[in-house]
């Protein structure tokens, strides 16, 4: 009588979902893509995927398979790949820390602090992928070197930047599992330029939200 297979061993879903966000940092792979070649090794494991030509074997498989798995819709709600062809995000890697760079371009508007509603998805998306890391979170927050015009809210630019880091700190722990704790905001205002102030193009890259990841 052949013996039943055992599962040796268990890994929790926040450390495979750890491990797949760390995949597609080294590799400089989106997230969708990573979790694609997983999908697809499982279902060719399973008789459902043919690797080969691309197609699965059983159509009746695939939409049940496609409407139960959760791990797909989760990673959806976390890929930024779009928004980084579209240039409104950037990820990079800083020795132990991971920084996201998120552009000014539909953020906030023009010496203002509140978030567009154009923004929020983004910032979603952002929260569900940080909140299962476990280092220390830094938001910053920058400008460019034009003085502020009068504002009855901002007397400069220290002021603004540093009300636009916590903005984005306010949504990012009210609408993921990002833990208080965990956060630190501070506003840079042109302290830290990546590019030249002397153009149009440099002072809009400039003006950005990092949110940094440590260990």
């Amino acid at each position: 009588m052949p013996t039943k297979k055992r599962r040796v061993g268990f890994i929790p879903r926040s450390d495979v979902l750890d491990l797949i966000n760390k995949l597609s940092f080294e590799s400089n792979l989106s997230i969708s893509k990573i979790i694609n070649i997983l999908v697809e090794e499982a279902l060719y494991k399973r008789g459902i995927f043919n690797i080969k030509n691309g197609k699965f074997l059983n159509y009746e498989k695939q939409i049940k398979f496609d409407n139960e798995n959760p791990i797909k819709k989760e990673n959806e709600d976390k890929d930024i790949s779009n928004e980084i062809n579209k240039g409104l995000a950037e990820v990079r890697r800083d020795g132990d820390k991971i920084i996201v760079r998120l552009a000014e371009k539909g953020s906030f508007r023009s010496g203002f602090a509140d978030l567009q509603p154009g923004f929020k998805p983004l910032l979603q998306k952002v929260g569900n992928s940080i909140s299962g890391s476990k280092g220390l979170i830094t938001i910053e927050g920058h400008t460019d070197n034009v003085p502020m015009a009068f504002s009855e809210r901002y007397r400069s630019n220290w002021d603004l930047s540093a009300a636009r880091s916590a903005a984005v700190a306010d949504y990012l722990l009210d609408n993921s599992n990002v833990k208080r704790g965990r956060v630190t905001i501070i506003g840079l205002a042109d302290t830290k330029p990546i590019m030249s102030n002397s153009t149009p193009q440099g002072r809009a890259k400039i003006r950005r939200i990092e949110v940094i990841i440590d260990g």
